[in-house]
């Protein structure tokens, strides 16, 4: 048996599910700032450390900010936290605070967030002249980030298709390294998966749904 309007709330729904869904699974990298922005899936929240209270120390150990959760793994003799403090060619790209990280050896450091992304981009500052590897959850970008000299600032941002969003987002150290190398990180953008999508199919599926028990209620009077 064929029902008209059964078959027009499905075709909606499936419009639904397309309309949030891509078509092919992409994870793209920027070094352009302008480019990354021009191609942002959506409104960007920042980070740029200007809240949080001065806290650098030695060694490993999470921090957390309004936006995230920051892990720093690695050397116990490297600093990690948010400074304010310029030199050596370090220091932040907006306001006066940054986060400093030292990669040293095997070094990294991970901003975690518990919604999903679509988008990431950040500064890096180089105090000296080492290299980074990007890392999006368990992948990792080889050779994503290059400063080159003191002061130098280097952008790096990825985006990410529906299907790709990530928690973790951050850089390692990519030997060897210099020691003593510490980057500042700044003016971090951020997008998250944006809740229309999930609240949109909700929302069709309850439609459907109660026009399904109505036309039910309908045809057990005939």
């Amino acid at each position: 048996m064929y029902f008209p309007r059964l078959a027009g709330a499905a075709a909606v729904i499936a419009m639904a599910v397309a309309m949030c869904s891509t078509a092919k699974a992409t994870l793209t990298t920027y070094s352009d700032r302008t480019m990354f922005l021009a191609a942002l899936p959506g409104a960007a929240e920042s980070e740029s450390f200007e809240d949080e209270a001065i806290d650098v120390a030695l060694g490993p150990r999470i921090i957390t900010t309004s936006t995230s959760g920051i892990e720093f793994t690695g050397s116990g003799s490297a600093t990690f936290g948010v400074n304010d403090l310029v030199a050596g060619g370090r220091g932040p790209t907006d306001g006066t605070q940054y986060l400093q990280v030292g990669f040293i050896a095997t070094s990294s450091v991970r901003f975690q967030f518990t919604t999903p992304l679509l988008a990431f981009g950040i500064d890096v500052v180089d105090k000296n002249v080492n290299d980074l590897d990007g890392i999006v959850d368990d992948m990792t970008e080889n050779g994503a980030v290059s400063p080159g000299g003191e002061g130098n600032v280097q952008f790096w941002g990825v985006i990410a298709s529906a299907d790709m969003a990530f928690t973790e987002v951050g850089f390692a150290g990519l030997g060897p390294s210099v020691p003593g190398d510490t980057f500042a990180l700044d003016n971090a953008l951020f997008v998250t998966v944006p809740e229309s999508c999930s609240l949109a199919l909700l929302s069709v599926g309850g439609l459907v749904l109660l026009g399904a028990q109505r036309r039910q209620k309908r045809l057990s009077r005939v």
